[in-house]
């Protein structure tokens, strides 16, 4: 009972496994706690993923080592920071067999074991958008209820977004720029969070429904998570690069300002090709027919404005590669 209100106190809710096209089940949590993994067994499907969550109120460092697994398995692959608490760490398991992990700084209390399944699951995209999206047609989230699910760490990689990051548009200056979008779901755009910057990645992928690491490797490619950044010949702008005259007009000062409006309008774009509400895509140059649950050929149509033409493609392929790199965690990254 002890392990199991540890658990429930380290952990918050999560997406439940997600049932659209393309979708993949959630990682299986493990809760990262004083000298002890809990569960300390789990079990994985082929392609699964873990998540391990240091909990809050930690008070020594901890890490996740790979022991030994399958045959050829990198043990590299499965090394984790050390962290004391609100940090997170997932790796996927591709391959069946028994993974046993440890943490070196208390080898002999925090031991644990993945096995994993040969069972292959239905759909299983490369690389795995973990996470998954919630489904064609799913309500998104208010503003308020999606941050009341946001874990608050305080991690900033880019202290610089600070302003930005604390900027929410004024009612007035909303209220003119709704007016004027043709985004399907423009209404319910307002960039009303506050946080660091990884709080209001993960943020707008709750509201919307995304996973957050698409969002994190999206935004590394757009901007290298800075929200400064301006591109395009001095059109594209901020943390996901919204674009005029297709996305803000005149300076897109609602787009530069707000850190939480810039990703709020992404993931609201995004949700509005994968749920079909785009369907001019089929009236142009397109690789293949545009219709709902194609959470990569939407975010190859940001890019692109286009549906898995090569350029589509091109970019698709590099968010995947920054994806499966987790290039947000890597020092290069961290150090600017």
């Amino acid at each position: 009972m002890l392990a199991a209100a540890l658990v429930a106190a380290a952990l918050a809710p999560t997406q439940a496994p997600a049932m659209g096209t393309g979708s993949v089940p959630a990682p299986k949590q493990v809760a990262v706690l004083d000298d002890l993994f809990s569960p300390s067994k789990v079990s994985v499907r082929r392609g699964g993923s873990v998540e391990w969550v240091w909990a809050y109120k930690n008070l020594h460092p901890h890490n996740v080592r790979l022991l030994h697994g399958p045959p050829g398995v990198s043990n590299k692959r499965y090394r984790s920071q050390t962290a004391v608490r609100m940090y997170d760490f997932e790796r996927a398991f591709p391959k069946p067999g028994v993974y046993r992990f440890l943490c070196t700084l208390h080898p002999f209390s925090m031991r644990q074991t993945v096995v994993v399944r040969s069972v292959q699951p239905r759909s299983l995209p490369a690389p795995v958008a973990r996470g998954g999206v919630r489904p064609v047609g799913w309500a998104p989230l208010s503003s308020a209820a999606a941050a009341a699910r946001v874990k608050r760490n305080g991690w900033e990689p880019r202290p610089e977004n600070k302003r930005a990051n604390h900027t929410v548009p004024g009612p007035r200056e909303l209220r003119a720029w709704q007016r004027r979008s043709d985004m399907p779901y423009a209404d319910r755009v307002d960039g009303a969070f506050r946080g660091t910057t990884d709080e209001i990645i993960r943020w707008a992928a709750l509201k919307w429904g995304l996973p957050k690491n698409v969002l994190r490797a999206v935004a590394v490619v757009e901007s290298w998570w800075r929200q400064s950044t301006v591109g395009d010949a001095g059109d594209s702008f901020g943390l996901f690069q919204v674009r005029r005259p297709y996305h803000c007009w005149g300076e897109c000062l609602i787009a530069r300002r707000s850190t939480a409006f810039n990703a709020d309008y992404y993931g609201g774009i995004i949700r509005a090709y994968f749920d079909g509400k785009m369907g001019w895509l089929n009236t142009v140059e397109h690789g293949k027919r545009y219709r709902p649950g194609d959470l990569w050929g939407s975010v190859g149509a940001w890019f692109a404005g286009r549906w898995w033409t090569p350029p589509a493609r091109s970019y698709v392929q590099e968010v995947q590669r920054r994806l499966r790199e987790r290039t947000w965690t890597r020092s290069f990254f961290l150090a600017g």
